[in-house]
């Protein structure tokens, strides 16, 4: 993440997961994790795209590999498709798909295609933490 801090830049990343609504989201996220664990947290994230990359780039030559995640992890420019392009994979060999609630609009170029989802209803992610949202 460079200079940006990293409270903004999970505010920032919910934006682009979840579209604008999303940015409630991160809000609730960051009042749930004390400011020592947003660091950690996003530093975490990235270790476990560049660690999906290597499994993938593990597998015989000539193998076509899938790889099922969240959309943060198959972003094309900070998930799993960075770190394999990194690693010197051709950016052609790469296609990354976005499922996203309809009403959500990803961040433009985040993903090769993108697959409209209906809204589905969700427990409250914030109860685990004692609190409603």
């Amino acid at each position: 993440f460079g200079t940006v801090k990293t409270k903004q830049a999970i505010k920032d990343s919910a934006k682009v997961h979840f579209g604008q609504p999303g940015f409630q989201m991160a809000d609730r996220i960051n009042g749930a994790l004390p400011p020592a664990m947003f660091k950690p947290m996003a530093l975490a994230q990235r270790t476990r795209d560049a660690a999906m990359a290597r499994a993938m780039l593990s597998a015989p030559a000539g193998a076509r590999v899938v790889l099922i995640a969240g959309n943060g992890h198959v972003r094309q420019d900070r998930g799993v498709p960075h770190h394999l392009r990194v690693a010197g994979v051709p950016a052609a060999q790469i296609a990354s798909v976005g499922f996203v609630e309809v009403g959500d609009p990803p961040a433009p170029g985040a993903y090769d295609r993108v697959v409209s989802a209906p809204r589905t209803e969700r427990p409250d992610p914030c109860e685990a933490f004692g609190r409603k949202s």
